[in-house]
């Protein structure tokens, strides 16, 4: 999947001046290729989903910051996905 390659700066920008925090995770998971929200779940789940709409964009920055280092994480490697790709049958 390669999540990080994705990730670009006025990607980050767009998403914290959303004050509606699942559209902003939704329209960046789908940017970045994430099709499970379990990652951001448990980061934004411990407060920070009720933070963020009063939320400076300096401290959404950070709370996105955390939850992108994460996100980068737990994603599969671009070799990983290069691995399944050569180990998949053939569709006939």
């Amino acid at each position: 999947m390669a999540v990080e390659r994705r990730i670009t700066k006025e990607l980050i920008s767009a998403t914290v001046v959303n004050d509606d925090l699942n559209e902003a995770l939704f329209a960046f998971q789908q940017a970045i290729g994430v099709d499970d929200g379990g990652v951001a779940a448990a980061v934004f789940s411990q407060g920070w989903d009720e933070e963020w709409p009063g939320a400076s964009e300096a401290r959404r920055r950070a709370m996105m910051d955390h939850y992108v280092s994460l996100e980068c994480f737990y994603a599969p490697s671009a070799e990983d996905d290069d691995r399944d790709e050569a180990s998949a049958s053939p569709v006939i």
